[in-house]
């Protein structure tokens, strides 16, 4: 129990006193007998105490009092409580409170003056080195009226424990009418006084005992003193009114303090006189000093010097007693026992204790034991899981375990008899600790418990395929709760089931029972109702680099980095569809799952198909194209989603793909939809009404979107109308500008938003960079995707021209229309120079080259690398318009088919089939 708790109750009596360093003189008051005098007179003579109002006299007084200097406080003009600096552990609200009635408790035959005082905060304490002093004013008229003794008067203190008003230190001062006290705590404080008696003679003192007993006291542990102290006239009024206790250590200078009187008769120690006649103080272990084998002490005696003083003040002692110090602790390595017949506590009921201290003498060798019991205070558990520490002072005493709470967490225990432990170590605090082991009471009922925690009171459902954790709690007969653990039975047709309560649950649809038994006692069965579940294996094909899969919106824990088959972690019910789709693509690569399994009673397999983009059409043999049929789009402008015919278009220009949709520009639109490469479902991915604006989805606004290039992760288009590139999140829908600036059109490298494009067309990626065809600027740039930084890579912005150069300012271009790339070079398709240029990635190196001049006056149009080969459309002014296949290396090329209305975009989702657009006929196309 800490000090402070025991000084705001009073309690313990040698616990409040042990610290109290106070010393007490002699002196003689005017009436010439011996008073016990400590203090001098109240800072304000007889007459007004400062700052009083007599008219107004108050019932309260507070004030706040800085720790650092301290301070004063009037009440009236009958009380004055004075704080010395650094008394107080902290700056604090100090009121004195004048109390409309007065406590009842035994007074000691002392008679109350007419008032008590509260002093408040409650639990307050002082520094003992530098207590506070309060003085209280008293009437002589009154208490001559009441035949009381001035010199007797004393200020005493209730003690609620004990039921009764303890004495402080006082001093009275005649002259002025005041008595003088110090305290070292709050409480309520009450003057008192003895009637006019005759006591011819005073008390008696006999030093009974020391603990530990004198033969066996050791350096750096406590002693604790008790003295009898008898008064032959009690019956006649005669009293104690004072014990004090002077000790001295070899080598140190002598120390009085007060002793307090034992209220509580210890159930171990039976006295020759009555218990309140009993004194005790404890010398703390502080005293002997740190070096364990010093010159302080050792060998020597503790001299004790007892004095005594009556309520007439009359003097017993000095009575002298000495004690030898015989051994020397070492502190780390003694121990502490417990002697008995047991140091097992069962919750629920009090025992008493003695403890035993075995002090290892390093210095001389041996070992001496103490018999040192603990602290006489009650020992609680408290109200949180966990072992309770409690300091054991010399006294006999007894534990007593009461709680009225769960003593250990569940799932904390792999052993119900270790249910607590109580530490008790003997002070100092840097001794060992013995244990107590408390154990609950007999367990009389027991509930099972979910996995949170929470008592079932009904069927629970469970998924199948799972785990499930159930717990058992047990009360005893004085209403613990107590985890407990039982024998487990579980229905076959649910699972099984561990000892620690976890049940594996199967796959199967029913409901069925669980029980728990802890000895004789058993717990309703619980009924569980499983629902089944099954597995989704991934069988994954065509993956170059690694991709990450998530079923049903949850990503799996692992990227797949090969082919191969995965069963995932997630589960699904029956009877439904699962959605499988890659969280993280590969890169310049995509990934697309089949997923129109349906789940009916078994475990299902979903196909996932990885591509490799290049180009603008996925990596793969060379389509051969014999003749074409439109795919979708009913040939009206619009923008209708739907199914093949039924959908619309308004203008569509450029395409890529990502192995299983078909990406489309839609100029007049301003919008980017999204076809379906294997049933022709046409959708919107982003865009409506023309303008720009940033957002998701049909929230974003375009202006003639023209080119288009996918990386697997994201979309980038090429605006002419906003001279801008924006990106496109394909998993988000989410549309941001990634550089260039809308309606600022020029030709201005930069970064993001401050670089600027001068009619953007065509665009192409390889994952690092967005290549874009600037054909207002007849130059080809770049944007670096992490960085968004726009650099050059051929041509002289604002220069038309054709010319091939290793110098990517000497390069000409006129107007660059679309484009796409291999690994290390970009195929432009330069539309008024008529002819497909050949551009280095890194122009440190080879020069551009001219690959081919088309047909005289045929342009060219869209353009993609499929299998080694390009592939392109292209137009004169004559309205021929051809799908041409051609040589990325010789420039040689053959027209594979000609068609009716001009268009620009070309892919291959699969390398077997090629798709383009058809501007004028608003649909789009595919080769049988």
């Amino acid at each position: 129990m800490s000090l402070v708790r025991n000084l705001r109750r009073g309690s313990a009596f040698f616990i409040v006193l042990m610290t109290i360093a106070m010393l007490a003189q002699c002196s003689k008051d005017k009436h010439g007998d011996s008073q016990f005098l400590l203090f001098s007179a109240p800072q304000a003579s007889a007459g007004q105490i400062p700052g009083f109002d007599p008219a107004n006299p108050a019932s309260s007084v507070s004030q706040h009092v800085s720790a650092a200097s301290g301070g004063t406080l009037y009440l009236n003009n009958e009380v004055t409580l004075t704080i010395p600096p650094g008394s107080l552990s902290e700056d604090t609200t100090i009121e004195i409170k004048k109390l409309a009635q007065i406590p009842d408790a035994d007074r000691q035959g002392f008679t109350a003056f007419s008032q008590a005082y509260e002093l408040l905060p409650e639990g307050t304490t002082f520094d003992p080195s530098k207590p506070a002093r309060l003085s209280v004013r008293y009437d002589n008229a009154k208490m001559a009226a009441d035949l009381l003794d001035p010199a007797q008067g004393q200020i005493m203190y209730l003690n609620e424990q004990m039921n009764a008003y303890v004495g402080v230190p006082n001093s009275v001062d005649t002259d002025t009418a005041v008595i003088n006290a110090e305290i070292t705590h709050f409480t309520i404080y009450m003057p008192v006084a003895k009637s006019f008696a005759a006591i011819s003679s005073g008390p008696t003192v006999m030093i009974l005992d020391t603990m530990p007993v004198s033969a066996q006291v050791v350096v750096g542990a406590p002693v604790y003193v008790r003295a009898q102290v008898t008064h032959p006239q009690a019956a006649t009024g005669g009293s104690v009114a004072s014990v004090q206790l002077t000790y001295t250590i070899k080598g140190q200078t002598p120390k009085t303090v007060i002793m307090q009187p034992e209220k509580v008769p210890d159930p171990n120690y039976t006295p020759t006189t009555a218990s309140n006649d009993i004194y005790g103080f404890v010398i703390p272990s502080g005293e002997w000093g740190s070096n364990p084998c010093g010159v302080v002490g050792v060998g020597n005696e503790i001299d004790l010097q007892v004095v005594a003083y009556d309520n007439g003040g009359k003097v017993a002692g000095p009575v002298n007693y000495a004690v030898n110090t015989t051994r020397v602790l070492t502190p780390g390595s003694s121990s502490l026992q417990t002697t008995g017949t047991s140091n097992v506590i069962t919750a629920g009921y009090t025992r008493t204790y003695r403890v035993r201290a075995n002090y290892r003498n390093s210095c001389a060798g041996g070992q001496v034991a103490a018999t040192l019991p603990a602290d006489p205070s009650t020992v609680s558990v408290p109200a949180s899981p966990g072992d309770v520490d409690v300091a054991v002072y010399p006294g006999y005493s007894t534990i007593a375990v009461t709680p009225k709470r769960t003593l250990k967490d569940t799932n904390q225990l792999t052993d119900p008899t270790k249910a607590y432990t109580l530490n008790v170590a003997f002070a100092p605090a840097d001794l060992p600790f013995a244990s107590f082991k408390v154990m609950p009471g007999s367990i009389v009922s027991m509930e099972i418990l979910d996995t949170n925690g929470n008592s079932i009171s009904g069927p629970i459902t469970v998924p199948g395929r799972s785990t499930y954790q159930l717990d058992a709690r047990g009360v005893d007969v004085f209403g613990n709760q107590v985890a407990i653990y039982p024998s487990w039975s579980v229905d076959p047709s649910i699972g099984t089931v561990a000892a620690d309560g976890t049940v594996s649950i199967q796959n199967n649809a029913t409901l069925a029972g669980i029980s728990a038994s802890f000895g004789i006692l058993s717990a309703p069965p619980i009924q569980m109702n499983v629902i089944p579940r099954y597995t989704v294996t991934a069988n994954v094909t065509g993956l170059v680099g690694s991709t990450t899969l998530e079923l049903n919106g949850v990503t799996e824990p692992a990227a797949i980095t090969s082919n191969g088959s995965y069963v995932l972690q997630g589960f699904v019910a029956d009877f439904t569809t699962p959605t499988v789709m890659a969280a993280v693509q590969p890169f310049m690569g995509a990934c697309h799952a089949d997923n129109t399994q349906f789940v009916g009673s078994a475990d299902i397999v979903v196909n996932v198909k990885c591509f490799q983009l290049q180009g603008n059409s996925i990596v793969g043999s060379a389509p051969t194209a014999i003749g074409f049929s439109s795919f979708a789009g009913s040939g009206a402008a619009g923008s209708t989603d739907a199914f093949g015919s039924f959908a619309s278009f308004n203008n569509p220009y450029s395409m890529t793909t990502d192995g299983k949709y078909l990406y489309v520009t839609e100029t007049s639109g301003n919008r980017i939809r999204r076809i379906n490469a294997t049933d022709g479902k046409v959708d919107t991915v982003a865009g409506g009404a023309s303008g720009y604006l940033d957002g998701i989805g049909a929230a974003a606004r375009f202006s003639s979107p023209v080119g288009i290039t996918t990386d697997g992760t994201a979309l980038y288009v090429a605006e002419s109308g906003n001279c801008d590139v924006r990106r496109i999140d394909l998993r988000t829908k989410n549309v941001t500008t990634l550089a260039g600036s809308a309606g600022s059109c020029s030709a201005l490298d930069g970064t993001g938003t401050a670089a600027r494009f001068s009619t953007p067309q065509g665009v192409v990626t390889d994952g690092t960079h967005v290549y874009v065809a600037d054909a207002g600027a007849h130059a080809i740039r770049k944007v670096h995707i992490a960085s968004r930084i726009v650099s050059a890579v051929a041509g002289l912005y604002g220069t038309a021209g054709n010319a091939d150069s290793n110098v990517s300012t000497s390069v000409r271009f006129n107007t660059p229309h679309l484009i796409t790339a291999d690994a290390t070079h970009l195929y432009v398709g330069d539309y008024y120079n008529y002819s497909v240029r050949k551009v280095p990635k890194t122009m440190s190196g080879p020069s551009t080259i001219t690959l081919a001049i088309l047909s005289p006056g045929e342009s060219p149009g869209g353009m993609t690398f499929i299998g080694g080969e390009l592939f392109l459309t292209a137009h004169d002014s004559g309205f021929t318009r051809d799908v041409i296949r051609m040589d990325p290396v010789t420039g040689s090329f053959t027209t594979i088919f000609n068609w009716g209305t001009h268009g620009f975009g070309i892919t291959s989702p699969d390398g077997s089939r090629l798709f383009f657009t058809s501007y004028a006929g608003h649909s789009i196309n595919v080769t049988n």
